[in-house]
């Protein structure tokens, strides 16, 4: 789930947050694209956008984390050496999975081909797929992904009083850290007194109310929040980009039907 930006689909946004342009769209210029400063190259991984294997060859056997690696690393060597670009700074961009394959590729390209990049870009990262694991008796996901959720209650109104986004994540992550890593840590030794107390801290930060939270064992995924939150107007926050909104068929289910960020 993406933290809210500079932008969204609900016009609930605050302070420097601008919500999206409702349809027909104009074309304008884009201030932020990297085109005024650098060449951008596009790479399509084996079986993806129009990348294909040769005769003879077989797909699945690049869909393996090395082959993928190595593939791609290749032929950011053979196009820097074609194009004779290898004084040029490089930076690497990868976003969601691909912020995997760019860390995977900086070592590769160094040790393999002796190709040095000047920088890295990872956006939605997700290095360690054990924090979006929500497998029971597994209590990390819950830990790191109460700041966002905290950031995405704060982007719709759904925190008490005016603060500043900073410092909303200032308090959810002291608090995700500290006593709500201790309180998940504690399970069932956890006394009712203190499970109360953390139970309306979470919905403080999160937007939720104290009973969902205690219903949830202290314990909300990331499916139930995106469903929740909004749940009194009948909406639901997007899993990838948490600052679009989307409408189910079924507004009673703990989980939502479809991310609204993919479909807007």
């Amino acid at each position: 789930m993406a933290a809210p930006g500079a932008a969204g689909a609900a016009p609930r946004g605050h302070g420097r947050c601008r919500p999206a342009l409702w349809p027909p769209y104009d074309l304008t210029d884009n201030d932020c694209t990297l085109l005024a400063h650098s060449d951008l190259v596009f790479i399509d991984p084996v079986t993806t956008g129009y990348s294909r294997v040769v005769e003879g060859e077989k797909a699945g056997e690049y869909h393996g984390f090395q082959k993928d690696i190595e593939s791609v690393g290749d032929f950011i060597r053979l196009w820097t050496s074609r194009a004779g670009r290898w004084l040029s700074p490089k930076f690497l961009i990868g976003e969601s999975y691909g912020t995997t394959r760019a860390a995977g590729l900086s070592g590769y390209l160094q040790e393999r081909h002796g190709l040095f990049l000047n920088g890295i870009m990872l956006v939605s990262a997700i290095l360690d797929f054990s924090t979006v694991d929500f497998t029971p008796g597994h209590d990390l996901p819950y830990v790191v992904h109460l700041p966002t959720a905290a950031a995405t209650a704060w982007y719709h109104g759904r925190l008490s009083g005016e603060r500043a986004l900073s410092d909303v994540l200032r308090d959810a992550e002291a608090f995700a850290d500290g006593e709500y890593a201790r309180a998940l840590h504690a399970g069932a030794r956890l006394g009712a007194a203190e499970r109360l107390r953390v139970a309306r801290r979470y919905a403080e930060l999160t937007g939720l109310s104290p009973e969902f939270v205690l219903r949830s064992d202290l314990r909300v995924t990331l499916a139930r929040f995106c469903k929740e939150l909004l749940r009194d107007q009948d909406r639901t926050v997007g899993r990838l980009d948490s600052r679009f909104t989307g409408i189910d068929r079924d507004s009673g289910g703990d989980s939502f039907e479809y991310d609204p960020s993919l479909s807007t």
